[in-house]
């Protein structure tokens, strides 16, 4: 089965945050489909991410769980606001 969807909360591109399923990995990226970054869930089941620079105002993040064998959730997204 697949991983739930992750939560990404509000930002203002300065940090990215939110929580996934255990054992799961967070890939970030534009609307574009250009990679971000990635985060590995925590035990609380949070994760954050900080970008080398603050991401634009209105950019659109959207974040994947991956699980260990490869199986990728449906996304969840943010819009930017700075």
């Amino acid at each position: 089965p697949l991983p739930d969807a992750p939560t990404i909360d509000r930002s203002n591109g300065t940090i990215l945050t939110g929580s996934a399923e255990l054992g799961t990995t967070v890939t970030r990226s534009d609307s574009a489909g250009n990679a971000l970054g990635q985060a590995t869930v925590d035990a609380n089941g949070q994760w954050s991410f900080t970008p080398v620079n603050p991401l634009p105002d209105g950019l659109v993040v959207q974040a994947r769980a991956i699980d260990a064998v490869g199986n990728v959730s449906a996304p969840a997204a943010v819009t930017i606001d700075a």
